[in-house]
């Protein structure tokens, strides 16, 4: 069998705390989304609006001021952490080994194990994990102003709407939407996004109700953002009080006439009058804490991404050696004969994922989830061999 779906069927558990979760805060200027992005747990902030951080002292930044930047970002700690993932891996494996008789092998062995070790402790990403808990992304509203102009700035036109029969709004559609699914599958770090606030009409043409939503490209950025957050939070002003500073922000976490907004915590309080990221955090404590206790698993956010973690760090090389062994015995089981009758089911499998006439050996890294699929229906081929 390909696919063991008996096999890896478990039970899911709710992450502790905040790591892992995506929290989008929106609402209007000067209610306190950047100040209080800086408060959360060990942050660093993606400043793509350019004043983002200018009244806050002390806050840690990166230089992501576009999506150029913010794809290069996204794309090298990505990449460090599939690496170290990997020598992780590997490292575990090489452990798990029986320890070897002969002199030599032993200090062949101790030698692999310490490059493993050694770039388990190097690694890049484990270094930026050591020191970054939350990434804070300021703002939604200004990455997609910039991804639109990278798209359009590639193709050398003004406007999406100057590409070929609406294929710049295909290609900018996708090009955030794989970006930013990149992003948020970077680790557990607890994961900010501000934004400004926009409004929608969900009355009528004679009575309107004008709703807040988060400001940009529904279709194209805010929904594919809003579908992958943990929480969605609706700041709302309190005026300014009787010493004449403005009252700390209240906030919403539930969808209403007066704006959009969510949790996917059923037992969550949706009401904070006094919002600070210490509140949300407590509510967010608070809510998990109630379904412990009422007999939901919970755990860390690395156990509960353990299987999708596991997936995501595939080798490639591995996986082709996987096919390349399962290929020996099926050319083995064929009499030593290309064009024999499992041969020729094995080449139709490779060219049903790859085009016709390719070969696993041609593929690099991006296609390894072809590989995965090539392997599954091999492993089929071979276990039929009689």
């Amino acid at each position: 069998m390909g696919f063991d779906y008996l096999g890896t069927m478990e039970e899911t558990i709710v992450a502790e705390g905040l790591e892992g979760k995506i929290i989008m805060i929106y609402g209007g200027n000067n209610l306190g989304k950047t100040q209080q992005s800086t408060k959360f747990p060990k942050p660093v902030t993606l400043p793509l609006e350019p004043n983002a951080l200018n009244a806050i002292g002390g806050a840690m930044k990166l230089p992501v001021y576009d999506w150029a930047g913010f794809r290069d970002f996204t794309d090298s700690v990505y990449r460090d952490k599939v690496n170290y993932e990997k020598a992780l891996a590997s490292l575990n494996k090489e452990l798990s080994r029986a320890e070897p008789k002969d002199k030599e092998q032993k200090a062949e062995r101790a030698d692999k194990l310490k490059t493993l070790q050694d770039k388990v402790d190097n690694s890049a990403y484990m270094q930026f994990r050591d020191r970054v808990t939350t990434i804070n992304l300021d703002s939604l509203t200004a990455l997609a102003k910039s991804a639109e102009k990278y798209v359009t700035d590639e193709a050398d036109v003004l406007e999406l709407s100057d590409g070929n029969r609406g294929k710049l709004y295909k290609r900018f559609e996708n090009e955030v939407y794989h970006t930013v699914n990149q992003f948020f599958n970077l680790g557990d770090f607890t994961y900010v996004i501000l934004a400004h606030e926009d409004f929608r009409n969900i009355g009528t043409e004679d009575e309107p109700i004008m709703q807040a939503i988060p400001k940009g490209d529904w279709k194209r950025v805010v929904k594919p953002v809003i579908d992958r957050c943990d929480i969605i939070v609706y700041l709302k002003s309190n005026g300014i009080g009787e010493d004449k500073r403005e009252i700390p922000s209240s906030g919403i976490m539930a969808q209403c006439d007066l704006c959009f907004a969510r949790t996917k915590w059923d037992n969550m309080d949706l009401y904070i009058k006094d919002f600070s990221a210490e509140n949300l955090e407590k509510v967010v404590k608070k809510a998990i804490t109630e379904q412990k206790d009422s007999g939901v698993k919970v755990g860390s956010f690395k156990n509960q991404q353990k299987t999708f973690v596991n997936n995501m760090s595939l080798d490639h090389e591995e996986v082709k050696d996987k096919i390349g062994n399962l290929v020996k015995v099926i050319y083995a089981h064929d009499k030593k004969d290309m064009d024999g009758v499992n041969m020729t089911k094995y080449q139709a499998i490779v060219d049903e994922f790859l085009g016709e006439g390719k070969r696993v050996s041609d593929t690099n890294a991006k296609q390894i989830g072809q590989l995965t699929n090539i392997l599954s229906r091999t492993q089929d081929l071979s276990e039929s061999l009689v």
